[in-house]
């Protein structure tokens, strides 16, 4: 598949990638963090870790999820589609309650439709802006990981308001050598162009952090099957989430 390098070149570059990344904590105490995502979940895949470390060192955070979530085609447990949206704000309700985030909004743009309503958007999070006014906003990078149209629109709109805004502006990325399942490229418009940034940082999860974060997967019931994550996905997700990996323009 194009956009990303060949199997050969993956495992040569992972032999490399550590020595290149820088693995300390790139927020302290005074920050004050503005989480960005278009989806619920997506706070969790994207910083469910560095949202449990800013709060342990004494930073504000506040997590922004734009849409509910409606137009996911997973529906587990959901008797009436209709109720998704409310079930999946509940979800998201109760991973604040667990990782312990007080502020927080969940709102409701539609989901897979934030490019169209790119001038209400902009508006919003340039009102947020104006009154949070964070030192850092944290949001997914370019190709938006699997080139999800929303995660793409919502990440062009930050980068537009970052020219009017004072803050250091952090990409939420991959590993690299992260290649998206069949069913993740059937959400994007051009999966021939996905290329997540490499990260510049990473962030290693304690075996709490890693537990929580497992947790709150495990809240998410209408996207992760309802059931008690079995040992072996929990394995899975001890290996695919042992980092979180960031880019931070090296301009700022």
């Amino acid at each position: 598949m194009q956009g990303f390098d060949s199997p050969l070149r993956l495992q040569n570059s992972k032999l490399l990638y550590n020595s290149q990344m820088d693995s300390h904590l790139f927020i302290n105490s005074t920050d004050k963090i503005l989480i960005v995502f278009p989806h619920p979940d997506d706070e969790t895949f994207g910083a469910g870790c560095l949202i449990q470390k800013a709060l342990k060192i004494g930073a504000s955070v506040k997590v922004l999820i734009l849409t509910k979530g409606e137009a996911s085609t997973l529906k587990n447990g959901v008797n009436d589609p209709a109720q998704l949206p409310v079930i999946r704000e509940i979800e998201f309700k109760n991973v604040m309650s667990l990782l312990g985030v007080k502020d927080y909004s969940i709102e409701n743009f539609p989901d897979k439709g934030l490019r169209e309503t790119a001038d209400e958007v902009i508006n919003y999070l340039a009102h947020e802006l104006r009154t949070y006014t964070p030192d850092v906003v944290v949001t997914y990078e370019p190709s938006g990981i699997y080139g999800h149209p929303d995660h793409i629109a919502l990440t062009k709109m930050v980068e537009d308001l970052h020219k009017e805004f004072d803050f250091k502006l952090v990409y939420s990325t991959v590993e690299p050598g992260y290649m998206p399942s069949e069913h993740l490229l059937k959400m994007a418009e051009h999966p021939e162009e996905i290329k997540p940034l490499f990260p510049s940082n990473f962030i290693n999860l304690s075996l709490r952090e890693l537990l929580n974060k497992i947790k709150c997967f495990n809240l998410y019931k209408s996207q992760f099957g309802g059931k008690t994550i079995s040992i072996g996905m929990k394995i899975k997700f001890a290996f695919m989430f042992r980092k979180e990996y960031f880019y931070i323009e090296k301009t700022l």
